[in-house]
C-alpha cells in the first residue's frame, strides 16, 4: 500500500493512459458505435397525420338548454378561450383515448398485429426479428429490475397513444391541431380519424342534457290533458245550463219563459184546428178522381211539384226569416224546419218525368190536393212546436232556478283553463326547442367542424437516424475511455495489493516514487519487479 500525495488526472497522464489501453479503447468503441448503428437501422419509422378542427360559434356557444329556462334566468359570460380549452381537454382526455383504442384495437395501436401479419405472410426479415427479440429482452429485464408488475394490454395501447397523439391550438385562433404518429402512414391517418369520429360522439355527449325532450314531451300531454278536460268540462257545464254570456243571461231566460208559455196557449188551439181541418180534406180527397188522359206530350212540366216546389221555396224563405229573428233552438224555428222536411219529402216523392199528359183535370181535386199538401206540414209543425215549446219550458224552469249557483262554478273553470293555456303554451315553445336540439344531435350539427381530414404522409418524420447514430458514437468513445480509466486504475490496485507488509519508512518512499515515474510514463514491464524490490 503506498502514500504519500498522488498527482490528479491531468490530461497529459489521460492521453498516456488511453495510449497504453488503446486496444481496449478502441475494442469498446468499435463495439458500441456498431450498436449504435445497428440500432439507428433497426429502429422503425414514424409516420404522422394531422387534421385541424375549427370551432365556430354555435348553439353550444350561445344557447341554453329548455329546462335551463325554465326558471328565472341570469347573464353569464363565457369567453371563446374557455371553450377552445374545453375542447382540448377532452381531446386530450384518457377517456377519449380509451375509445380509440377500443375503436382501433389495442394490438393494432402497439404495433403486434402488423407484426403477426407481416409473420404470417412469410415477409419479416432477421433484422426485424432480431430487433424484436432483443427489445422484448429489454423489456424483460427492465420489468425484473425495477419489479413493475404486467399491464394489460388495453393500457399500455392507451399509455403509447397519449404520448403518440398532440393537441394543441395557436393563441387567439379558432383553430385546433390534431397530431398522431405511428408506423404506418395508414395507421396514423386511421387512429387521427378514429380521434375525430369518437370526438364527435363525446362532444354531442357533454354538450348535451340527457331527458330534455322527453321532460318536456310528458309535461307537455299531461298539460294538454288537462287543459282539454278543462275546456270540455266548461263546455259540458254551459251546454247544460244554457249559457251564453252571464251578464244578460237572467233576463234573456225570463223573458223566453213568458214567451213560450204564451206560446204553448196559441199552438194548442192551432193545433187542433189544423188537426180538424187536414182529416176533413183527406176524406174528400178519396171521393174525387185525380184527372182523365186525353193527350200526352213530352217536353212539359209536372205542375203539380213546380206547385209544390214553390211552396217549398216560400217555407224556406219564412225558415230564413224565423232563423234572423230567433235562436236555433226558438220553437217557431224548430217548427218550420220540421215543415220545410215534410214538403221536402213530399216533393222527392213527386216524379221527375218530364212529359205532360193532357186530361182532363178535377178543378175540385187540384184544388183540395193543394190545400191538404199546405196542411199536412202545418200540422206537423205544430205538433213539433208543441213537443219542443214543452222541452224548452222544463229546460228554462231548471235553468233559471240554477242559474245564479251555477255562475260561480263557471267562472272558476274558466280561471282554471286560463292558468293551464299559458302553462300549456310555454312548455309547447320549450318542447318545440328540445326537439330541435335533439334533431341536431341526430343529424350530428355541431359547431365544431373538420377544416382538415387526416392527412395521409408518406415521408416519415422519425426517427433521426443521423442524430441517433452520431450520438452513439459519442457514447461510444465516452465508454471507450471510462473502460481505459476503469482497466488502469483496476490494473494498479491490483499492483498496489501485492506490495508486502509491514514495510519500512525506506521502502514507502522508494515505491511511491516508482509509482510516480511509472505514472510519468515508465516501463510497465517494470513495475512489478521494482514493487517487489
Amino acid at each position: 500500500m503506498t502514500t504519500g500525495h498522488e498527482p490528479g488526472l491531468t490530461p497529459t497522464i489521460l492521453l498516456q493512459i488511453l495510449i497504453r489501453q488503446r486496444k481496449k479503447v478502441i475494442a469498446t468503441s468499435l463495439l458500441l458505435a456498431a450498436a449504435a448503428v445497428a440500432v439507428a437501422m433497426l429502429l422503425p419509422p414514424s409516420f404522422h397525420s394531422e387534421a385541424r378542427l375549427f370551432v365556430r360559434i354555435g348553439r353550444e356557444s350561445v344557447s341554453l338548454d329548455p329546462t335551463a329556462t325554465t326558471s328565472q334566468t341570469i347573464s353569464i359570460y363565457e369567453s371563446r378561450e374557455n371553450e377552445i380549452n374545453s375542447i382540448l381537454e377532452i381531446l386530450k382526455s384518457r377517456e377519449l383515448a380509451q375509445q380509440v383504442v377500443d375503436r382501433v384495437g389495442a394490438a393494432k395501436i402497439l404495433g403486434q398485429a402488423d407484426a403477426a401479419s407481416a409473420a404470417a405472410k412469410g415477409k419479416s426479415s432477421w433484422l426485424g426479428d432480431a430487433a424484436s427479440s432483443l427489445l422484448g429482452v429489454v423489456r424483460g429485464a427492465a420489468k425484473s429490475v425495477t419489479g413493475a408488475l404486467d399491464v394489460p394490454l388495453r393500457e399500455q395501447a392507451v399509455e403509447s397513444l397519449e404520448k403518440r397523439v398532440m393537441v394543441f391550438a395557436a393563441k387567439r385562433s379558432s383553430v385546433i391541431t390534431l397530431d398522431c404518429q405511428a408506423k404506418t402512414p395508414e395507421q396514423a391517418q386511421e387512429i387521427a380519424m378514429a380521434f375525430l369520429e369518437e370526438y364527435s360522439n363525446q362532444h354531442q355527449k357533454v354538450n348535451s342534457i340527457n331527458g330534455s325532450y322527453r321532460f318536456f314531451e310528458t309535461q307537455t300531454e299531461l298539460l294538454e290533458t288537462e287543459l282539454t278536460s278543462a275546456r270540455d268540462i266548461i263546455c259540458q257545464t254551459k251546454n247544460k245550463y244554457g249559457m251564453i254570456s252571464i251578464s244578460g243571461q237572467r233576463q234573456l231566460q225570463e223573458k223566453q219563459l213568458l214567451q213560450v208559455e204564451i206560446a204553448i196557449l196559441t199552438n194548442n188551439q192551432e193545433l187542433a184546428a189544423s188537426r180538424a181541418k187536414l182529416s176533413s180534406m183527406q176524406e174528400a180527397l178519396k171521393d174525387l178522381p185525380e184527372r182523365v188522359l186525353t193527350l200526352q206530350v213530352a217536353g212539359f212540366a209536372n205542375a203539380a211539384a213546380d206547385t209544390m216546389r214553390e211552396t217549398l221555396y216560400k217555407l224556406e224563405i219564412r225558415e230564413r226569416e224565423l232563423r234572423s229573428k230567433y235562436a236555433e233552438g226558438h220553437p217557431e224555428v224548430l217548427a218550420i224546419r220540421q215543415q220545410v222536411a215534410e214538403s221536402q219529402k213530399i216533393l222527392n216523392r213527386q216524379t221527375s218525368d218530364r212529359t205532360q199528359s193532357t186530361q182532363t183535370t178535377n178543378p175540385a181535386w187540384s184544388a183540395l190536393r193543394l190545400q191538404l199538401l199546405i196542411a199536412e206540414p202545418r200540422v206537423a209543425y205544430l205538433e213539433a212546436e208543441a213537443a219542443a215549446l214543452l222541452a224548452q219550458r222544463a229546460k228554462l224552469g231548471e235553468s233559471l232556478r240554477l242559474f245564479n249557483r251555477r255562475e260561480v262554478e263557471v267562472e272558476e273553470l274558466e280561471r282554471h283553463a286560463s292558468l293551464l293555456e299559458a302553462s300549456y303554451t310555454t312548455h309547447r315553445q320549450k318542447l318545440e326547442e328540445a326537439r330541435i336540439q335533439q334533431a341536431m344531435e341526430n343529424d350530428r350539427i355541431t359547431n365544431v367542424n373538420i377544416v382538415q381530414s387526416p392527412t395521409i404522409n408518406r415521408k416519415p418524420v422519425g426517427p433521426k437516424r443521423r442524430l441517433v447514430a452520431l450520438c452513439g458514437f459519442v457514447v461510444a468513445l465516452l465508454s471507450g475511455v471510462g473502460v481505459a480509466l476503469a482497466a488502469e486504475f483496476l490494473g494498479d490496485a491490483t499492483a498496489q495489493q501485492r506490495v508486502p507488509t509491514p514495510v519500512g519508512p525506506h521502502e514507502v518512499g522508494a515505491a511511491s516514487e516508482r509509482l510516480a515515474r511509472l505514472q510519468a510514463g515508465a516501463p510497465r514491464h517494470g513495475m512489478t519487479e521494482e514493487l517487489s524490490c
